[in-house]
């Protein structure tokens, strides 16, 4: 996304940088529908039904994120209109690494105590 933003290295390799963010939002994408199919197996929604296990994950915290990482492009592919203001939530699949990263967890930690300051 960022290399993205240079235009010499945009006009280079565009069509790369398109190939990558789709096989990315096609994986997230199975990954997403992956993760909500096995919500009924899950440890802390194992007591609930398939249907409200299922949606307890969605509309949990990681869910949303999950969800925010993905929707936004295939919602820009089914409205024809010019929705660029959807790119914001790319930055969204940044949140996804922190899952599997203690660096970016540590990031996201110092973020979310400073925000006050940040956000000032």
């Amino acid at each position: 996304m960022t290399l993205d933003s240079v235009p010499a290295l945009e006009a280079q390799y565009g069509p790369l940088f398109l190939a990558i963010e789709v096989l990315s939002l096609v994986a997230f994408t199975i990954e997403y529908a992956l993760r909500v199919w096995v919500a009924a197996e899950h440890a802390p929604y194992r007591h609930s039904s398939e249907r409200k296990a299922r949606w307890k994950f969605v509309i949990s915290p990681l869910g949303v994120i999950d969800l925010l990482a993905v929707l936004p492009f295939w919602f820009a592919l089914v409205v024809p209109a010019d929705l660029r203001v959807l790119l914001v939530f790319r930055t969204v699949r940044f949140l996804k690494l922190a899952r599997y990263s203690p660096a970016m967890r540590s990031l996201l930690d110092v973020l979310y105590n400073e925000r006050r300051a940040l956000f000032g």
